[in-house]
């Protein structure tokens, strides 16, 4: 494929809409915690800010593309890029969850009660550290900020996408082997979701530049649509039978004798339900990133200045609620089944972590300096216009 464009200030504004909603949606969905409120359901809000990591695991997919294609990058500059990324939001973000924790031990209250601190808090709190918590089967999770499991694949991704940038093929096909060693079969299963978000990125760049491209697109979208719905309909038809097919060549006996050694469920957290969020949502953001691109409306620069701000504090948002909800709720006293205070506190919630996202984004780009990282990403993948 040919280097890919920038982004378009309209197509920007469609991914920064798309991933602060699904922040949004996830800050829901646990403000919904009966330990936060009543009345919401909190089930049913819980499973939709479960199924919204799909739509991050495709969008990161499609930026790393499009970083990637976009200019230049080497294997050291896509590694230093990644590092100084997460770390420089993995890190606070942990650093607060801690404190937060803290606070709450040394300073109880009756609707937060205090948790002893043991041995068994700090390995979760390296494993999420390393972004190892997920790996083969495990599910260590950081007490009272457990969104932490997301990056423990959205990390593994971003290995396998730099390996890619070895120089020579059998290193780099060796490289992909022990990678598929050491991350295990959950976060392999959940990989062809991130790469789809690389798929639909390919896709857009080549059919961006066609003139009826759009009524094309919109002609496969239709028939694709109709495909997802009838393969979902024979897969839970006829699910009983591949089940029997497994247990009869052995896959469920083994997959059971691993667990029970193990003690615990080799595929935690990757679900088929994922690509059932993931998929329709990268066919749709293809479609509006099409449709916006034929768009001629311009955009003043504040309005697009005040959607980038706010959907920069996406990754601070969603990090930091929870340990953000537990301070509030244990010192701030609300009506917890008044739905307007609830809404309150999280638009509270959500304009401290855009703030946050200031500092934090200054660190990104200190760390980045620090580390000989030439140009920074963000603003080379939108188009200035």
């Amino acid at each position: 494929m040919q280097q890919a464009k920038p982004l378009t200030r309209p197509g920007s504004m469609v991914l920064d809409v798309i991933r602060f909603g699904a922040a949004i949606a996830v800050a829901v969905g646990h403000l919904s915690n009966p330990g936060f409120s009543s009345g919401w359901p909190y089930s049913k809000l819980l499973n939709v800010a479960t199924l919204a990591v799909a739509v991050f695991f495709v969008l990161s997919g499609f930026v790393i593309r499009l970083i990637t294609a976009v200019r230049p990058t080497t294997a050291r500059n896509y590694a230093l890029d990644r590092i100084s990324r997460l770390y420089s939001i993995v890190l606070p973000a942990l650093v607060f969850s801690v404190l937060a924790a803290l606070c709450l031990h040394f300073f109880p209250t009756a609707t937060v009660p205090a948790f002893p601190f043991s041995r068994a808090d700090v390995v979760p709190f390296f494993a999420n550290l390393t972004f190892t918590g997920q790996i083969w089967g495990h599910d260590l999770l950081i007490r009272d900020n457990a969104v932490f499991w997301s990056l423990c694949y959205e990390a593994p991704f971003y290995v396998f996408w730099g390996l890619g940038f070895i120089p020579l093929r059998s290193w780099r096909w060796a490289a992909y082997i022990g990678f598929a060693l050491i991350v295990g079969p959950q976060i392999l299963f959940m990989l062809p979701l991130w790469l789809l978000g690389c798929l639909v990125h390919d896709i857009y760049q080549r059919l961006r530049t066609q003139n009826n491209a759009f009524r094309n697109l919109s002609a496969a979208l239709a028939v694709t649509s109709v495909l997802i719905v009838l393969l979902w309909q024979i897969s839970q038809r006829y699910r009983h039978y591949l089940h029997g097919i497994a247990v009869k060549t052995g896959l469920v006996k083994i997959q059971q004798q691993w667990e029970i050694a193990h003690s615990h469920h080799i595929l935690v957290n990757a679900s088929t339900h994922y690509y059932l969020i993931g998929v329709p949502t990268g066919i749709l953001m293809l479609w509006l990133l099409l449709l916006v691109d034929r768009w001629h409306q311009s955009f003043s620069p504040s309005v697009s200045m005040a959607v980038r701000t706010v959907a920069d504090g996406t990754f601070t948002l969603y990090l930091f609620h929870l340990p953000l909800f537990l301070l509030i709720v244990a010192y701030i006293p609300y009506d917890h089944g008044s739905t307007p205070q609830k809404i309150l506190l999280l638009t509270v919630a959500t304009a401290l972590c855009v703030a946050v996202a200031v500092p934090l984004d200054a660190l990104k780009r200190w760390m980045r300096a620090k580390l000989s990282i030439p140009g920074e990403a963000s603003t080379q993948v939108i188009q200035r216009s």
